[in-house]
């Protein structure tokens, strides 16, 4: 009899390893090293940022595999004797173990060696107003603008999100609002893609066309009166909604008219209810400046709805302030 058949015969359990949990005890070396003093400091935070990705690439193709494997209802157990059931709990279970002693590694070692070589990784509480002001501000010019809304509901397929992306989800409560502010955003856009400038722009461009149709559904449904039975009266005759859709779209075609830094204003002050100091502290100009911008962005947009010739201020040289 050879040795392999001795160790068949006499192993209570199968003496091959678990294919994905054998991938964790890997990921724990990784881990160890991390862990390792007499490793330099930046080689140990590389190994703990290894560790991350490797777990990350786990689970979006090995856990993913189980998982659709378990939807299948396909209930096959692996060389190791294991079902899909039992091996994603000691999935967890060990995942849980992995990431609790990676967390501890980094809060109670390799944060303070860190900060006692001048890296400090603080908190949103440990900077001062001056540093959240400028974190407004960059959020304000370039993460904002590249926020991606997706819709998902009945009939709509499940939206692409990518992987190791940070998603916001968030239930709408009014369905019938959300469809029209949609709607309205993509006429909006398709009546506007001619004047847009610059094409690596266009998710920024169409998130702040979206942003501003949901914010002029909320307002009308503010301005809205609450509506109840009564008994019919003569009443004169409505007014033509038609007339408030043509006065919305001369407004939109007016601000698209300004210069980006005068309609930067008049967004964030009119359009998002910023207060003009908070709005000229986001844009990274004085008061005054913004003022004066959003006096002339308003003179501007007034002669071009009222679509005369009348007479405008202007600054020296003919330009906008």
């Amino acid at each position: 009899m050879s040795v392999i058949q001795r160790l068949q015969l006499d192993a209570p359990e199968p003496p091959l390893l678990n294919r994905e949990l054998s991938w964790l005890d890997l990921n724990e070396r990784v881990l160890d090293l991390a862990a390792d003093p007499n490793e330099p400091l930046l080689e140990r935070i590389k190994f703990c940022g290894i560790f991350s990705n490797n777990l990350d690439e786990f689970f979006m193709v090995r856990v993913a595999g189980l998982l659709d494997q378990l939807a299948s209802g396909v209930s096959v157990r692996t060389s190791d004797g294991r079902t899909a059931q039992q091996t994603m709990a000691e999935i967890r279970t060990r995942a849980l173990e992995l990431t609790g002693e990676q967390s501890r590694l980094w809060r109670e070692e390799l944060c303070p060696a860190l900060a006692a070589e001048g890296i400090v990784i603080g908190t949103v509480d440990d900077t001062t107003e001056s540093e959240r002001a400028q974190l407004e501000t960059e959020f304000a010019q370039h993460i904002y603008p590249v926020l991606t809304p997706l819709a998902v509901g009945p009939g709509q397929p499940f939206p692409y999100v990518s992987g190791l992306s940070l998603s916001l989800g968030l239930i709408v409560r009014d369905p019938e609002l959300a469809h029209d502010a949609v709607q309205d955003a993509c006429i909006r856009a398709w009546r506007d893609l001619p004047g847009l400038r610059d094409p690596d722009k266009f998710d920024g461009w169409l998130h702040r066309l979206t942003v501003n149709a949901c914010l002029d559904q909320l307002r009308r449904r503010r301005r809205r009166p609450i509506e109840v039975d009564i008994a019919p009266i003569d009443v004169p005759a409505p007014r033509d909604p038609t007339g408030d859709l043509a006065d919305r779209l001369a407004l939109d075609a007016a601000l698209e008219r300004l210069s980006p830094a005068h309609r930067a204003v008049v967004v964030l002050h009119y359009y998002l209810g910023m207060p003009l100091p908070d709005a000229a502290a986001t844009l990274g100009i004085p008061v005054g400046t913004a003022k004066s911008r959003l006096h002339y962005a308003l003179v501007e947009m007034r002669v071009h709805v009222a679509g005369d010739d009348a007479p405008r201020d202007r600054v020296p040289g003919g330009q906008l302030a």
